[in-house]
C-alpha cells in the first residue's frame, strides 16, 4: 500500500529524529495522528518500531548500492582526508555485519 502525502511527512520528520510531539506541532496536527501515521509506516516497511525502521532503511539503502556511490562521491571530493574517509568506511562495514546479522 503506498504512503499518503502526510504519512511521507511523517516519515521525513522519523528519519531527521523528530519527537511524535514535534512533528504534530511542524504538521500542525495531533500526536495521535502522527502515531497513527506511524503505525501505518511500519506495517507497510513490515517493522514494529522507529529503530527497526530506520534499520530496514538503512539495509535497503546498503543493498541499492546508495551508501557506497555517496562515499565515493565524498572520496573524489575530499581526497586529502583519508582518516576521516577511513572512519566512514569502517563504519559503513560495521552497519553491514549488523544488518546481515539481523537477516
Amino acid at each position: 500500500m503506498p504512503l499518503s502525502v502526510q504519512q511521507y511527512k511523517v516519515l521525513h520528520a522519523l528519519i531527521k529524529g523528530h519527537s511524535y510531539q514535534q512533528i504534530s506541532e511542524d504538521l500542525s496536527i495531533t500526536q495521535s495522528t502522527v502515531k497513527y501515521h506511524a503505525r501505518r509506516i511500519y506495517i507497510n516497511a513490515g517493522v514494529k518500531t522507529r529503530s527497526q525502521l530506520m534499520a530496514r532503511l538503512l539495509g535497503d539503502m546498503l543493498e541499492s548500492g546508495w551508501v557506497e556511490k555517496m562515499l565515493d562521491k565524498y572520496h573524489e571530493q575530499n581526497a586529502s582526508n583519508t582518516p576521516f574517509l577511513e572512519q566512514q568506511n569502517q563504519r559503513l562495514l560495521h552497519a553491514k555485519r549488523e544488518i546481515a546479522e539481523m537477516s
